[in-house]
């Protein structure tokens, strides 16, 4: 036994000397460090530094596919091309290019599908007629064309453009009537052929559906009476000014919250201003100047504290008194009765403060003066706001229209009259002088003749 145990005391005796030897070689370390005072405060540990993330890059956009016409579009804007001498367009960019989608073409829209939805070549020198084929754009639904030598009559065949909204024609030399099958164009909602030649009567089957906003035919030949229903639609812009139409203004005016244009001057027009009219709150430029208007001016016009242009001059048909209430028209600064028989009541003064508000007012024929602060006229006069501070530190601020010239030229006017007339005093007194001087000289060359003789 003691031989087999042998082996394993030596083992032990080893590790234990290994062991012994470990323990004093970490004790002599231990003792050579020094000692960290109490107070001492351990190093910061750096910080570490973030390994930069790589910013991926975008994922490129997919180029969208290039809308493709659908059958029949390109064929249709051919035909104008060459219906309106599109060679001598000012602009006709891509323009009968075949590498050229006609989508892409000036003044062309299209959507997703290759459908035209928009022609749009305003003061672009087209001339010549309007071409049918216009009429198989299903889904056209904007058409400028506007300010344009563009002649012929409106095309029948546009009665099945179902998606048209806006048509632009103005400025053109279309002529006749406006085709009755337009009433067909449910989606309308802005007419415009001003200053144009069209004539004939306005179809209420066109513009008494219900759904226009804009109406311009001023300046045309079309004549009739205005449909009752015309003033059912929610208008915001009318126009029908200097032509034939007669009629009266509907009371349903007044429901048209969203009126910000009215302009009937010189025409037919007639009968009262409806008080229903203090509805379209919205309203800043009234003109009705010249039209066939009677009756007085309602007291509820003051409530349209929005107006900012008023003109009835040469309404002869106006009478009665001008109401105080249009002292809270705050903003208007334009007012125009020239020719009328409205007149404003004596005492009661119109308000300063309204007047001090105002640039112009034109022609209120007055019966007498009837405040110390204005010059009232008996007959038309013009005053000029803008040139003073305030009417009642002017009281000359108005003059005669019969001048035809603003108070602020009146004094200059004066004075450069008295300037001319003291030139001419002064040389007449020249003129005077000179002969009397000539006079003077004959007579000295008479006596020195004389003399000579004896």
């Amino acid at each position: 036994q003691d031989t087999l145990e042998r082996p394993h005391s030596h083992e032990m005796r080893y590790l234990c000397v290994l062991v012994a030897t470990l323990a004093g070689a970490s004790a002599q370390t231990t003792a050579a460090a020094p000692a960290a005072p109490p107070d001492a405060v351990a190093a910061p540990k750096p910080t570490p530094v973030p390994t930069p993330v790589p910013t991926p890059e975008p994922t490129p956009e997919p180029t969208p596919a290039p809308i493709v016409p659908a059958r029949g579009q390109c064929e249709a804007l051919q035909t104008l091309f060459e219906k309106t001498r599109g060679a001598s367009w000012q602009n006709n960019t891509g323009w009968m290019t075949t590498h050229v989608s006609c989508c892409k073409w000036h003044g062309i829209t299209c959507d997703a599908e290759g459908f035209i939805t928009k022609i749009e070549l305003p003061f672009n020198k087209l001339a010549g007629v309007l071409p049918d084929d216009i009429g198989g754009l299903a889904r056209l639904e904007n058409l400028q064309l506007d300010h344009n030598s563009i002649s012929g009559t409106l095309p029948r065949a546009w009665d099945s453009l179902a998606a048209l909204e806006y048509v632009f024609l103005g400025g053109t030399f279309i002529s006749g009537t406006i085709p009755p099958e337009y009433g067909s164009l449910k989606r309308m909602v802005n007419w415009d052929l001003g200053v144009t030649s069209i004539s004939g009567t306005l179809p209420e089957s066109v513009i008494g559906k219900g759904g226009l906003h804009y109406v311009n035919v001023a300046l045309t030949q079309v004549s009739g009476t205005i449909p009752h229903k015309f003033f059912q639609n929610p208008l915001d812009y009318v126009n029908f000014g200097r032509t034939s139409l007669s009629g009266t203004i509907s009371d349903a005016i007044g429901k048209l919250d969203q009126l910000d244009h009215f302009y009937m001057e010189h025409t037919a027009v007639s009968g009262t201003l409806p008080d229903s009219i203090k509805g379209a709150r919205r309203l800043y430029d009234l003109d009705l100047e010249g039209a066939r208007l009677s009756g007085t001016l309602p007291p509820e016009l003051g409530e349209m504290t929005r107006l900012d242009y008023v003109h009835f001059g040469k309404c002869v048909g106006i009478s009665g008194t001008i109401p105080q209430t249009i002292a809270g028209l705050t903003r208007v600064d334009y007012i125009d009765l020239e020719s009328t028989k409205a007149y404003h009541p004596q005492p009661a003064p119109l308000p300063i403060g309204l007047l001090e508000r105002m640039r112009d007012l034109v022609s209120c024929e007055l019966t007498k003066a009837t405040t110390d602060a204005l010059e009232w006229n008996t007959n038309h006069f013009y005053c000029a706001a803008d040139v003073h501070e305030t009417f009642a530190s002017y009281p000359a601020a108005c003059v005669p229209l019969q001048y035809q010239i603003c108070a602020a030229d009146y004094w200059i006017a004066q004075l450069a009259g008295a300037a001319v007339g003291t030139l001419l005093v002064l040389g007449l007194l020249v003129f005077c002088a000179k002969k009397a001087r000539d006079n003077c000289i004959r007579k000295r060359s008479r006596c020195v003749v004389m003399r000579d003789v004896a």
